[in-house]
């Protein structure tokens, strides 16, 4: 009589790591392509972020402009930049830097007229622009050419 041992086949001794392998082999390609998902949602959802601080920045810029047109025609006051923050707003997280300069005196058929261009700065650090900006800085500037009548000009 033959032993018992020698009655089963040798091949399927050699075969027995192979499922093995290819389970570990799907398991890390499964754990890279997670990790992957992961951190390009996570920069998606920074770049939106970013985005709509920009977005804010704009509005804050705009904003400025038009502070700085009102205190030209209403206050005739075209003086040094003066820098402010949006309080009490949904831009309270920006300050903003106005600056308004006397460009050119030119003549339309007969009547002196001043340009002043108004340069309005927001940004979301304590003062614009910022010289080391965070991570998260967002800027933008919004520049205007206001034209102004010898009578109503300062």
């Amino acid at each position: 009589m033959r032993p018992l041992a020698l009655s089963f086949p040798v091949r399927a001794q050699r075969q027995s790591g192979a499922s093995l392998v290819a389970a570990i082999f799907l398991l890390l390609l499964f754990g890279a392509l997670a990790a992957y998902m992961l951190w390009f949602g996570s920069l998606q959802q920074r770049s939106t972020a970013l985005d709509v601080t920009g977005a804010r920045a704009l509005q804050a810029a705009r904003a400025g402009v038009e502070w700085g047109m009102y205190r030209l025609r209403r206050d005739h006051d075209c003086t040094a930049a003066s820098s402010f923050a949006l309080a009490s707003s949904s831009l309270s997280d920006f300050n903003v830097t106005v600056a308004c300069t006397q460009f050119a005196d030119t003549n339309q058929q007969g009547v002196p007229v001043k340009l002043y261009e108004i340069v309005a700065t927001a940004c979301n650090e304590a003062a614009c622009p910022s010289a080391v900006p965070g991570e998260n800085y967002a800027e933008r500037v919004v520049s205007v050419l206001a034209p102004c009548h010898e009578a109503a000009c300062p």
